[in-house]
């Protein structure tokens, strides 16, 4: 799905790990993809295998060069002002990452800014799992629109997302931690 081809135009399927022996999983790859996995290579000779070629390509000598990324498993994201998802992180994106955004207020002379922070890929963000809220206090008050709140989120490898925000016209700023759950995969 995410590589955006059909079941029909996978070449081979080739199943890695101990859990790819299970009979079910075998069954449901094949009804999908309308072909049985391959049995050339055995699933835990393949985590070998994938093991020893990484190893290889952390020699100096090596022309072989393999990077691993962790991945967050979900898209994290805020709900906008008309209760959608907008996406901060898209799934699969690497972490550690950053990202920064500008945000604007949605209400004449509004005094803070809510953040809800999600977990999750559907459109609606109360479909998605909350993963907290980040009430940014101290801005100026003005026109909705015309009141920017400059926010940085840092995603760590342990899955922490720290959300840092200022006001450019106040200089006030606020942090905040969320621990993202199940994130890498």
């Amino acid at each position: 799905y995410d590589a955006g081809i059909t079941p029909q135009q996978v070449d081979e399927i080739l199943l890695v790990g101990g859990q790819t022996r299970m009979p079910l999983l075998a069954r449901r790859l094949s009804e999908y993809f309308g072909k049985q996995p391959s049995k050339q290579i055995h699933p835990d000779e393949a985590v070998a295998i994938g093991a020893a070629l990484y190893a290889h390509s952390l020699q100096d000598n090596s022309d072989l060069r393999l990077q691993l990324l962790d991945v967050i498993s979900m898209a994290i994201g805020i709900e906008d002002a008309s209760g959608n998802m907008r996406i901060l992180f898209e799934r699969n994106s690497p972490v550690p990452n950053q990202k920064a955004f500008v945000f604007t207020t949605s209400r004449d002379n509004q005094e803070h800014l809510m953040m809800r922070i999600y977990q999750g890929d559907k459109a609606d963000a109360k479909e998605n799992e909350l993963l907290g809220e980040f009430v940014f206090s101290g801005i100026r008050q003005g026109p909705k629109g015309a009141v920017r709140v400059e926010a940085i989120f840092t995603l760590n490898v342990e899955g922490i997302l720290s959300i840092v925000a200022r006001d450019p016209d106040t200089g006030a700023s606020m942090q905040k931690h969320v621990t993202v759950s199940g994130n890498q995969s």
